[in-house]
């Protein structure tokens, strides 16, 4: 009986080890994305609030503090420069991944980046025989995420630091070298590995 108890708690643990980045709960200082369009950007955390705007899918919200089901920040470049849009936001329709068909108009920079990955890539393959990076996603307002290759993760961690620099540099440089640039690096799984 105690083996079976053991063997129990043993899988318990494993179980809750491996979540899925979508089941974690966002909380305040993390990133999070909408995951709906039309989405209600309210003063006060109540559905009975008339609400300050809507947001569609895919829009960055930086989560500040957390009251109940409800979430407060910022909406991610959401104006001119200096202008933010603050409010709260239900727990449920905030999520730490990009969401899937979300409507992200392509921009020159993204192309020009996206063709730098390209390059990047057939560099790689034609030095060691294996490609560094699976995809590059658009998640609009300056923000792109890289996908890298299983291979990436067994490099040597200065190895690793400099690619991600030299990726960063690259992006803040064709996006215009604002503030408002993010770049993430995430596994093959969908984990963020580093973010600048």
């Amino acid at each position: 009986m105690k083996k079976i108890k053991n063997i129990l708690a043993l899988s318990f643990t494993l179980l809750s080890i491996n979540l899925p980045a979508s089941a974690l709960e966002v909380g305040p200082g993390d990133f999070s994305f909408v995951q709906n369009d039309n989405v209600n950007l309210r003063l006060s955390p109540a559905t009975n609030k008339r609400p300050i705007t809507q947001l569609s899918k895919g829009t960055g919200f930086i989560v500040l503090e957390r009251a109940g089901d409800w979430l407060y920040g910022d909406v991610f470049r959401s104006g001119p420069p200096g202008e933010v849009l603050k409010g709260w936001v239900h727990k449920k329709l905030l999520g730490i991944d990009f969401p899937k068909n979300a409507n992200v108009p392509t921009t020159a920079a993204f192309e020009e980046f996206f063709s730098y990955i390209k390059t990047e890539n057939q560099t790689s393959l034609a030095q060691t025989g294996v490609s560094r990076y699976l995809k590059v996603s658009n998640w609009g307002d300056g923000i792109v995420a890289v996908t890298v290759h299983r291979n990436w993760m067994d490099d040597d961690y200065h190895n690793k630091k400099m690619a991600f620099k030299r990726l960063t540099d690259t992006w803040k440089i064709l996006d215009g070298n604002t503030m408002d640039e993010q770049l993430f690096l995430l596994s093959p799984s969908g984990l963020v590995l580093m973010q600048q």
